[in-house]
């Protein structure tokens, strides 16, 4: 691998997805650093304390904050979306509605759970072409 990502978050409030997910994209090394938020609330608070990510793999289905309010919450933070460079929508949901919605809603993508090795290249594949 060529280049690295500095870092990914991974924003699901499953523990063992997170788990699962983290390992996948260590064995590709593809990224610097892995970090995780249980919520969108946490994902924001993320946001204001750290440098946005390179990468968020973003889930629909959490509690408190899910997926749908973190991108509305993120909209009102234009300074800090800006920087926010992909944001893939990783999710168990099967409506198709929620992938044309994820799209209309400013994601650079959408993939079903789980994460696969695949999926994971085909995915940096795409959004950060000069990694492979």
């Amino acid at each position: 691998m060529e280049k690295k990502l500095k870092t990914v978050l991974l924003v699901d409030d499953d523990a063992a997805t997170n788990f699962l997910h983290s390992i996948i994209l260590k064995n590709l090394k593809c990224t610097e650093t892995i970090d995780t938020a249980r919520n969108g609330k946490e994902a924001l608070d993320y946001l204001h304390e750290n440098n946005p990510p390179d990468l968020i793999l973003l889930d629909i289905n959490m509690p408190g904050m899910d997926g749908w309010m973190f991108l509305d919450e993120l909209d009102k933070l234009p300074e800090i979306k800006s920087k926010t460079k992909v944001i893939v929508m990783i999710t168990s949901s099967v409506n198709p509605q929620d992938r044309l919605k994820a799209l209309e809603r400013g994601t650079t993508g959408f993939m079903s759970k789980p994460l696969t090795n695949e999926k994971a290249r085909e995915m940096l594949s795409e959004h950060f072409p000069d990694m492979f």
